[in-house]
């Protein structure tokens, strides 16, 4: 039995062998390249010297350039706050980039995450946000603003929101759906 294996093996062996490619000496031989005085294969360390040349360039080619990009450390639950304690780095494709993926960390240092970020996967800018100062049904004041005219009401909030975003508000006393921006004390101006 063990006769047997050792047949299959070193048939399979010299199969393989006969079908790969020659080592990097035995090519200069064919070309000719090799110093006419020796007509030799050169020494083991030689050889050894030049295998591991031909791999490095070998791997370089095939190596594609990657992207670093931030990723969460930890799986980040909707609500927390990002920080730097909770940003790592990660070498991607840059086929695995899209538009909407984060590629800086200052993009979302300080930003609320808005949807459950998991560990070591990219980031996408639509998961996080500016730290929410409206809630969903939270009265706020509404501003006017045209020229010298400064108009104010009361609304409620039709949606979540931080500063700077533009959420859809009621109008209390209308009851009509207006678009205006969050400013930065809480107030909603719908002077767009």
């Amino acid at each position: 039995m063990f006769r047997a294996l050792c047949l299959i093996f070193s048939a399979f062996y010299f199969t393989i062998s006969a079908h790969a490619e020659p080592a990097p000496w035995a090519y200069k031989m064919q070309n000719k390249t090799i110093d006419k005085k020796s007509e030799v294969a050169p020494d083991k360390n030689s050889l050894h010297k030049l295998e591991k040349k031909h791999l490095q360039s070998a791997a370089e080619e095939i190596k594609p350039d990657y992207v670093t990009i931030p990723v969460p450390k930890i799986a980040l639950n909707k609500g927390m706050i990002i920080t730097e304690d909770h940003i790592d780095f990660k070498d991607v494709k840059p086929s695995m980039i899209s538009p909407h993926i984060v590629t800086d960390p200052a993009q979302i240092l300080g930003q609320q995450v808005r949807r459950i970020l998991l560990k070591h996967r990219p980031i996408e800018l639509e998961k996080t946000g500016p730290v929410i100062l409206i809630k969903r049904n939270q009265d706020v004041s509404l501003i006017y603003r045209s020229g010298a005219i400064l108009i104010t009401t009361d609304g409620r909030a039709l949606s979540d929101g931080g500063t700077g975003e533009k959420i859809k508000v009621m109008n209390l006393e209308s009851r009509k759906i207006v678009t205006g921006q969050i400013t930065d004390n809480g107030d909603i101006d719908v002077s767009l």
